[in-house]
């Protein structure tokens, strides 16, 4: 997953260059997101949206949200900070370095009523549906 590895100032993410103090949301896919989409439970209900913030080579770093119709207070985007980024990337290159190809997936900072409303997910760009909010 040494393609997964994003540091300060490696990369430019939504027109901004890499860096721990920068915002990244999701608001916005058609501005904010390389790629997005939605995810479904087998019963075809909605449960949240993804939105690929961040490519390098054969990896992404993909947020998940979960959908508004969850209720207490999800709006179905969120926003991480760059040093969120960093470390995600940071442990799951480093925790997955063996796993070539592999998907790193960690409850993101967002949280409504101490339930998880994110989902951040390293992940083959060519499957960044994979990520998502359960």
């Amino acid at each position: 997953m040494s393609d997964c590895l994003w540091t300060s100032g490696s990369a430019i993410v939504q027109k901004q260059r890499l860096d721990p103090s920068i915002q990244i949301c999701t608001s916005d896919p058609a501005t904010n997101c390389i790629k997005s989409g939605q995810n479904f439970n087998s019963n075809g209900d909605l449960l949240g949206s993804w939105c690929m913030v961040a490519q390098s080579n054969s990896c992404a770093f993909v947020i998940a949200d979960k959908d508004p119709h969850f209720g207490g207070g999800f709006n179905g985007n969120s926003c991480i900070s760059g040093q969120n980024l960093i470390d995600m990337s940071s442990k799951g290159a480093n925790q997955c370095a063996n796993n070539s190809p592999g998907t790193a997936v960690a409850a993101g900072p967002v949280q409504v009523d101490n339930i998880p409303a994110q989902t951040l997910c390293l992940v083959s760009k060519d499957h960044p549906e994979i990520c998502a909010v359960n």
